[in-house]
């Protein structure tokens, strides 16, 4: 509950308004604003894991790598917790991971500098060819629904014992993870299909008794849609019931914007 509302009270700081704008209001493709601050969570996954944040065609690092064992995080930055949530089409197991609000949530990207890929870390296996655009949705819908099935939803403070620490979750049987390692596994999941990265970005949203929370942004030919840790269907990202506070580029994934006014 203190979560709830602290999560609350920064979206009214934010000056967020709680009901999302109609979608006939939007465009298909989210507007980007002005510069903002990332989450601190994503700085310091840069920083351990370079491969995670490489901007797409880097010659230095890999689009994706195999997510590490569970490790003690090396940082304690905000706070993401277990929350239920009933929106419209949830499916039988309808829970999220939401993120408290702290004044440490979002970090200025350059305060940090990424690790620098080890031997280990990259990747050398041929990318697939990228899918025909028409079949992107079907692939979508695919991935959203296989992974989070897959994943049983845990808050970092379960599994780490601090609030916030970004990794993909993985898949299988010792698949655990929160809303943005849900987001982060699905990123992976659709690159290793020949999705291209530049396609691919993160967003951190906001829904009032809902708090923050992380999900993936898919760019099709006809608009953006969302792949979301709360349910298996596949939105418009106009059609979501959130407003939306920071948006990662898709060409510089550390650099983040705020949403332009619709």
């Amino acid at each position: 509950m203190l979560n709830r509302v602290i999560a609350l009270a920064a979206g009214v700081a934010l000056g967020l308004s709680a009901t999302p704008a109609l979608a006939s209001q939007q465009p298909a493709f989210i507007p980007f604003g002005e510069t903002a601050d990332a989450p601190a969570g994503f700085l310091e996954m840069c920083v351990r894991d370079a491969a995670q944040c490489a901007a797409p065609g880097s010659p230095a690092l890999p689009p994706h790598r195999a997510p590490d064992q569970l490790v003690p995080p090396p940082m304690i930055l905000a706070g993401c917790v277990d929350e239920f949530f009933a929106g419209a089409g949830a499916e039988a197991s309808p829970y999220t991971c939401t993120a408290g609000a702290t004044p440490q949530y979002f970090r200025s990207a350059s305060l940090v500098v990424p690790a620098t890929a080890t031997p280990a870390d990259l990747d050398f296996s041929p990318p697939r060819a990228e899918p025909d655009s028409r079949q992107l949705p079907k692939l979508v819908r695919e991935i959203n629904q296989r992974v989070n099935r897959s994943v049983r939803q845990r808050s970092d403070l379960q599994l780490f014992g601090v609030d916030e620490y970004w990794q993909p979750a993985g898949l299988g049987a010792d698949a655990f993870g929160d809303c943005e390692d849900i987001a982060l596994q699905k990123r992976v999941q659709l690159l290793q299909e020949g999705f291209a990265p530049e396609r691919l970005f993160l967003a951190v949203v906001f829904r009032s008794g809902v708090g923050l929370h992380t999900v993936l942004v898919a760019r099709l030919d006809d608009g953006d849609v969302v792949l979301d840790s709360a349910t298996g269907i596949v939105w418009p990202w106009q059609d979501t019931p959130y407003s939306w506070l920071r948006v990662q580029s898709p060409d510089q994934p550390m650099q983040w914007y705020r949403v332009a006014a619709g």
